[in-house]
């Protein structure tokens, strides 16, 4: 009896020992993560990013579960970026040009007619320029946020309502919705009349009067049925606008090294290029339908391009004044991007 008594005792305590080992509880245990979208559940993006957090789950076993509050139900579009920051979501997806002066270099992809045409030239370029730069790299990284993908939107234009615009004095006295940044001041130096609005609330707008038109990329303009109340689409490459999906630092430090791996594997450069193919590919199919459905395409060409070039080449040598510092050499990464965006034409 009292050899079994040892055996018993023993194995009793290699199973506590066992038990307290450092990782054998992360084993087992299981992580719940937020993520905060502006866009709705039925858009192509979220889409896209619900089969991440699906594989994610699925590569870790189930212990990670990634859910999905869609338009705007956690944070809205202007309040993602201090919810990730804070940890109110875990994770979240931003458009840059919401948050005016907090990515300064992640913004330059924004600057006006630089010639990006679709989303996968741009998310080239961004990760280029971002594996080249280091303070690029710090800023993406500042503020108790991880960068997991980055890439780039469809080009957006101008659209209205009922006026068309064929060149940029057709602008002036015109009220048209935009994103802070690169839109924003655009629109005035060309004469018209910005006003910051949410994009859920455009419709309305329109449809009240309170604005002439709005500036978007299809995507955007099919996911809130603005094609209901527009006319015109006015096709000039004006800018594309970076997308961020940010992780909570705390969050993913939170977690075991294994889940940690899994999805930095999931996300990079290549989950960015995937989420921009797609953003491309609906984008097409969404300018086909609006076309088909009524609505005029506009080519800005010639002598009325020019009269919006000339304020756009001011501009960009604006934000190289503005951010050049003995850290940061702007001049020299606006040449890169341009030299970029050539590299991958047609990508």
């Amino acid at each position: 009896m009292k050899l079994w008594k040892i055996v018993f005792c023993a194995l009793l305590l290699v199973f506590v020992l066992c038990a307290e080992m450092p990782g054998s509880a992360d084993a087992a245990e299981s992580y719940k993560l937020s993520l905060a979208t502006y866009d709705p559940v039925t858009s192509g993006q979220t889409r896209k990013l619900q089969e991440w957090a699906d594989r994610i789950r699925e590569k870790s076993g189930g212990r990670v579960e990634i859910t999905i509050f869609a338009g705007g139900s956690l944070a809205s579009s202007t309040e993602i970026l201090d919810a990730v920051k804070t940890g109110a979501a875990d994770i979240g997806w931003i458009y840059t040009s919401f948050y005016p002066e907090q990515f300064p270099i992640t913004d330059a992809l924004t600057l006006p007619l630089l010639g990006l045409k679709t989303t996968t030239q741009g998310t080239q370029v961004l990760w280029d320029l971002y594996q080249e730069t280091q303070a690029f790299q710090a800023e993406l990284s500042a503020n108790n946020i991880k960068m997991l993908m980055m890439y780039s939107n469809p080009r957006n234009f101008i659209i209205t309502a009922s006026k068309p615009v064929h060149t940029a004095d057709d602008l002036k006295g015109l009220k048209l919705r935009a994103p802070a940044g690169t839109a924003t001041d655009m629109l005035v130096a060309w004469g018209g009349t910005p006003i910051m609005m949410g994009p859920g609330d455009v419709y309305q707008a329109l449809e009240k009067g309170v604005l002439d038109g709005y500036v978007f990329e299809y995507n955007g303009i099919d996911n809130f049925k603005l094609q209901e109340v527009s006319k015109y689409y006015t096709e000039i490459t004006f800018y594309v606008g970076p997308f961020l999906t940010l992780m909570n630092k705390g969050s993913f430090e939170s977690l075991p090294a294994d889940l940690q791996k899994i999805i930095e594997e999931e996300s990079g450069r290549t989950m960015s290029m995937e989420l921009a193919a797609t953003f491309q590919a609906d984008a097409d199919a969404v300018r086909t339908k609006i076309l088909s459905g009524g609505g005029t395409a506009i080519e800005v060409t010639g002598d009325a391009l020019a009269g919006f070039t000339k304020p756009a080449e001011s501009y960009a040598q604006a934000w190289v004044d503005k951010h050049k510092s003995a850290d940061f050499d702007a001049q020299a990464f606006l040449d890169k991007l341009k030299a970029l965006i050539a590299q991958y034409e047609g990508s």
